[in-house]
């Protein structure tokens, strides 16, 4: 069944009275246009009014004082304002610093007459030719969400039947719904029966004729108290010290609105946040019931406890808090990433990723090669890992997938791992456990091609663009006329191989050459460190 803000049900049950209005303004019925508002007011001994008209500016405190008067009985003061057909927006005060401001949110008011009573403001039709004689009542005081609120009208007291009865709404600023569009009232009665699913200004607007053209209109807001939580108790309280499992459960709310069959069931649906103040880190545990978690902290400090929740009609509250932790930071020990004679390949990608390999030259796995495993708690950066025994080859050659057909392999070249712990993601390879002398580059000094290119791949980075870059002349030693360096950053060294720019290639017969830091000699295939 979908939900509606609003589940009215027509009924017959007993109703109560109204709370602070937000808003006022007319709708339906016969209604003589003006452009002022008045008020009849029972409330404060000798009160003042204090307003603005549309966007100008306040009156001057106190404002003015209210006029004695006798012209709706029970109301024993009057306040007439001409806004121009502007809103008026006003509070009331007793001229001696006692206010009333709806909670500070003032009283709104479009041209016409209104009756004003603790908190409770309702128009009325200011003429009575043509017009029904009936009252408008309404049940519930304070108004809050998840409970019934009832309209009536316990007879009409002249006309002639039948009677009919218009009912629209409009909650919290949302789309007008008209309810009921001339509903026949086969007594002389009438009675409806809302459900208040938020918090919030509802509008209720009524208007009623009888058969020989007798109209009455009638319209009220009430502010409806929403879904609140009101505290989060812990076990243990506030303060703890560092290590001390911290239990969230059953904290204090109102207004909630529950029923059967939603995907939390009944109960609201929660999300913790605690964020240590001092290094912004947070932890979250989302979608929890009765707002139920434990929590370990590790660091001292001031953390800031936030808590939203979600009941069933849609209703969000948040809670704040501050809690204390004290004592000695609790320092976890770093996992061992590094496995002797293997490459451990730390990834973030794909979820659930797989890996593909083949070890130096031998098969490769089955596709889509071996589940990785989750290890985003042990190097910053990285979700999973796969630890790959090179049993005694150089490298390993990997690509990736998520096992449903997508593959990340380096547009077909793949990737090429040595011994070692590598981060990788997004096609870019990191040194987990990089080994950086002071001077951390290999030199060549060459022999052979009259205009060579080095074409080169430092550890697990990418080749250059063929051909490669072209060598430097060189003439520090003799018989060797070109040079380049290589920056080899954090990586360990670089695979090699030459061309002449046009066709001709020395690659080692396709195994490339292998340079450590350091500087060498080529000639013809043989390398030679150089003794400086």
């Amino acid at each position: 069944m979908k939900k509606r803000n609003l589940v009215i049900i027509f009924s017959c049950l007993f109703l109560a009275c109204i709370t602070c209005v937000s808003i006022i303004s007319f709708a339906g019925g016969t209604k003589m246009p003006t452009d002022s508002v008045t008020i009849y007011y029972k409330g404060y001994d000798n009160p003042y009014i204090h307003y603005k008209i549309g966007d100008g500016d306040w009156t001057k405190v106190p404002g003015y004082a209210l006029t004695k008067s006798s012209t709706m009985k029970g109301y024993p003061y009057i306040a007439k304002i001409d806004t121009k057909g502007e809103p008026l927006t006003c509070c009331f005060n007793d001229g001696n610093g006692t206010w009333d401001s709806c909670n500070g949110a003032n009283y709104t008011l479009m041209p016409g007459t209104y009756t004003y009573s603790t908190g409770v403001i309702t128009e009325v039709d200011a003429t009575n030719e043509n017009t029904l004689d009936c009252t408008v009542k309404t049940s519930g005081d304070p108004r809050k969400a998840a409970e019934l609120i009832r309209v009536y009208i316990n007879k009409f007291n002249n006309g002639k039947a039948p009677y009919y009865v218009s009912l629209s709404y409009q909650f919290d600023g949302e789309e007008v719904v008209t309810y009921k569009n001339n509903e026949e009232c086969k007594y002389n009665d009438f009675s409806t029966t809302f459900m208040l699913t938020k918090g919030g200004p509802l509008n209720i607007w009524l208007s009623a004729h009888d058969s020989t053209g007798l109209t009455y209109t009638w319209h009220q807001v009430v502010n409806v108290e929403g879904f609140a939580i009101l505290g989060v108790p812990t076990t243990p309280a506030s303060p703890v010290t560092t290590g001390t499992e911290v239990n969230f459960s059953n904290c204090q709310i109102t207004n909630v609105g529950v029923g059967f069959g939603a995907e939390y069931g009944s109960y609201p649906k929660y999300t913790i946040d605690i964020t240590n103040m001092q290094t912004n880190e947070t932890v979250s545990y989302p979608h929890t019931y009765y707002q139920r978690a434990s929590w370990t902290p590790k660091k001292a400090g001031t953390y800031a406890i936030h808590v939203s929740a979600v009941d069933y009609y849609g209703q969000v509250a948040t809670h704040d808090s501050t809690f204390v932790v004290t004592g000695e930071d609790i320092v976890d020990p770093k996992p061992q990433i590094y496995t002797e004679g293997a490459s451990t390949i730390y990834y973030k990608g794909f979820d659930k990723p797989y890996i593909h390999y083949k070890i130096g030259d031998g098969d490769w796995s089955t596709v889509p090669g071996i589940p990785m495993t989750a290890a985003k708690d042990e190097v910053e950066g990285y979700d999973y890992k796969a630890v790959l025994p090179l049993s005694g080859a150089k490298n390993v050659t990997v690509c990736f997938n998520d096992g449903k057909g997508n593959w990340d392999s380096n547009n077909g070249e793949n990737y090429t791992f040595k011994e070692g712990a590598w981060g990788f993601t997004s096609g870019k390879t990191t040194n987990l456990r990089p080994k950086t002398p002071t001077n951390n580059k290999v030199t060549i000094y060459y022999t052979g091609y009259i205009t060579p290119n080095i074409h080169y791949c430092i550890d697990n980075d990418n080749w250059t663009k063929a051909p490669g870059i072209p060598m430097n002349s060189s003439t520090k030693y003799e018989g060797f006329d070109k040079e380049y360096t290589i920056d080899l950053g954090d990586a360990e060294g670089v695979s090699v191989c030459f061309n002449d720019g046009h066709s001709s290639w020395d690659s080692n017969y396709g195994k490339n050459y292998y340079f450590t830091a350091g500087s060498y000699y080529y000639s013809g295939g043989q390398i030679t460190p150089v003794e400086e």
